[in-house]
């Protein structure tokens, strides 16, 4: 949905002039614990308090509902200081992206000028801000030339290694709205299928007696400088990054094991928890 706003943006933008859909990406959660952040999915208490873990949850019946929810998502914002001022500007500014519920570290830049030196460099973060634009940008490429996007993204320490960094592209195309996906670093050294722009998937699996993921595959850290080879000068397009860790098992499945009965067919014993940047738009003119 999201997704589909941002083409409609461009749309607009192509229609009247100006982009009312050009925001930035941040994930919360709906409870009402007064347990804010509170996002894992082995400690999930359900959205209300009277409807708390128990047997009664994870059967077929009254409380079946129970299971569409989630624990939420969280909100991260890229500030120059931890105070209200300073975190209203970021927010203002959209260099914020949002988690699944995970605590991964993601970062986002364009820059026209970049090389490969920048993964030797002191400082990447640092050149980046001085030199590029950051996520949530709008950036007007009067110079005319091809965009670079310099990606980070950490793991969160309590969760699942990396499996890959994602980039999303919208555009506009004889009046019709385009968008494609590419895999832009896998974990594991896998190699990325210009065609079909995907790696293989990730070997990781998840032991269902005790909902432990293996540690050999993925990443603690994915870097990488991608150069968008198809873009065209004479479209007005946006990107965003999706960050995606290595399988884990939904809150459901780890409600079973301690209950010691088989997780619900009509939900997902795993999940691909995954943060999601905020924008780049690049304009022609």
């Amino acid at each position: 949905m999201v997704r589909d706003g941002l083409k409609k943006g461009l749309s607009l933008e192509n229609e009247f002039g100006f982009n009312p859909l050009n925001f930035g990406m941040i994930g919360s959660s709906d409870s009402h614990n007064s347990n804010p952040g509170d996002t894992e999915e082995w400690d999930y208490r359900g959205r209300t308090s009277f409807v708390g873990p128990s047997k009664r949850r994870v059967k077929e019946g009254l409380l079946m509902t129970q299971l569409i929810n989630n624990p939420g998502g969280l909100a991260a914002v890229w500030a120059e200081e931890n105070n209200r001022n300073t975190l209203f500007e970021a927010m203002q500014k959209k260099e914020v992206y949002a988690t699944s519920g995970t605590r991964i570290r993601l970062r986002f830049f364009l820059n026209f000028n970049s090389t490969e030196e920048i993964y030797t460099s002191v400082d990447p973060i640092a050149e980046s801000y001085e030199n590029g634009y950051t996520m949530g940008s709008t950036v007007i490429n009067s110079s005319m030339q091809i965009p670079k996007f310099y990606i980070t993204a950490e793991r969160d320490s309590l969760s699942a290694p990396l499996d890959k960094i994602q980039i999303v592209k919208g555009w506009t195309e004889d009046g019709n709205e385009k968008e494609v996906v590419y895999d832009v670093i896998c974990s594991d050294d896998r190699e990325i299928n210009n065609k079909k722009n995907r790696c293989k998937p990730t070997k990781a699996k998840v032991d269902f007696d005790d909902c432990s993921f293996n540690e050999n595959f993925g990443a603690d850290r994915l870097e990488i400088l991608w150069t968008d080879e198809k873009y065209s000068f004479e479209q007005n397009a946006f990107y965003y990054v999706r960050a995606i860790e290595n399988p884990t098992c939904r809150w459901s499945t780890y409600d079973s094991i301690r209950i010691d009965e088989k997780p619900s067919k009509n939900y997902p014993k795993i999940m691909r928890e995954m943060a999601w940047s905020s924008p780049i738009w690049i304009k022609n003119n």
